[in-house]
């Protein structure tokens, strides 16, 4: 809540001389759309209850090696003395955790934050809902293209599935809240356990995928919404997940918008386009990913090994799951279909005649006007 971190960022700034108090706006904006905490604090913040962790080193801690510093300690007990001091005195602290954004020192409330999420997101739903009924006009189908991203996204959770069998069952020595990076060695076990995960997620790609795309009738086609449907499919992630956690919403905004270059017929993107469309909608998920990251300590290395830990020890909830694993195989529809942009649509049957083939009265001959002048 912000009063407990005003207190504890004021009995700082007046007795250690720290800057104490919310970190960078990036950073908030990561843990706020990738819940994830290894302390104390982030299990009572998930139970409702109000909690501030004080710390000079950050997520992690300091080692079990570093020196102690008498004068430090002393500043830092004077200024934990001074803030438990102003909460006795003070009135009770209600409410439970909050999800308000702290920008240069102002406070973002988070209704507005989902404010702001959904006009950024209305303007690609309007635009998206105009060219779902400009297909029904025509008589093509959505569902094909959307069983594509359903089969490519069911890989993803069956490497959920897997991972999380792996915590329960022991295999892997996983724990909710997450262990410190480095506390789990990557040793055999650990390397057996990662390469089982990886073998199950190309098994699904290679074997499962394409029996449960034939299954469904799926198809990547123009005519059946091949190209429209990764587009479908994360708008629709991107409302549910706006529903329950704005912040998750606002990593979706830039694909639901930039994605919309892959459904053109007519006027089909080339290759290379597309693809910068598809990889600039996936830059505020990676860069969030990576702040995230950093944070935790974690190199790009052990990034992997990390992850696998988190997933086996449930910080990813079975619905989450779901969702995200639906919005990776949304962003591989996506790659898909930037490969194949370019390659021309097929032609529909002309039913209306034009100029193209019609050029007014007298083209055959017959009137005064066509008749050849002396």
């Amino acid at each position: 809540p912000p009063v407990l971190t005003r207190t504890f960022a004021l009995a700082l700034r007046e007795e250690a001389g720290s800057d104490g108090g919310a970190p960078a706006a990036r950073a908030q904006l990561a843990r706020f759309a990738f819940p994830i905490s290894l302390s104390g604090q982030g299990v009572a913040l998930q139970a409702g209850v109000a909690a501030v962790r004080l710390s000079v080193s950050g997520e992690r801690g300091p080692p079990a090696t570093a020196p102690v510093d008498p004068a430090r300690v002393d500043r830092i007990g004077r200024a934990l003395l001074r803030a438990l001091t102003a909460l006795d005195a003070g009135p009770d602290v209600t409410g439970g955790p909050s999800r308000d954004l702290f920008i240069a020192r102002k406070r973002l409330p988070g209704w507005a934050v989902r404010l702001l999420v959904a006009a950024l997101l209305l303007p690609a739903i309007l635009t998206l809902g105009d060219a779902v009924a400009r297909r029904r006009r025509r008589g093509e189908v959505l569902w094909p293209g959307i069983a594509h991203v359903v089969s490519l996204a069911l890989p993803l959770a069956l490497a959920w599935v897997f991972v999380r069998a792996e915590g329960l069952l022991g295999l892997v020595s996983a724990t909710s809240p997450p262990a410190a990076p480095g506390a789990v060695p990557f040793d055999a076990r650990a390397s057996v356990a990662l390469g089982c995960a990886l073998a199950v997620l190309a098994l699904g790609y290679l074997v499962i995928q394409p029996a449960v795309a034939r299954r469904l009738g799926a198809a990547t086609d123009v005519q059946r919404g091949g190209p429209l449907a990764p587009v479908v499919v994360v708008t629709a992630a991107a409302v549910v997940a706006w529903i329950g956690n704005p912040y998750a919403a606002l990593v979706l905004v830039a694909p639901t918008i930039l994605w919309l270059v892959l459904p053109g017929r007519e006027d089909q993107p080339r290759r290379g386009p597309a693809l910068v469309a598809v990889a600039l909608g996936l830059v505020p998920a990676l860069v969030l990913a990576q702040s995230e990251l950093s944070q935790l300590g974690v190199g790009a290395l052990r990034s992997v090994w990390y992850a696998l830990l988190a997933l086996a020890g449930g910080q990813l909830g079975a619905g989450a799951a779901v969702g995200w694993s639906l919005v990776g195989g949304a962003a591989v529809g996506a790659v898909l279909a930037a490969l194949r942009a370019g390659r021309g649509a097929a032609q529909r049957p002309v039913t209306v005649r034009g100029p193209a083939s019609y050029a007014g009265p007298g083209s055959l001959g017959g009137t005064s006007s066509a008749r050849r002048r002396p």
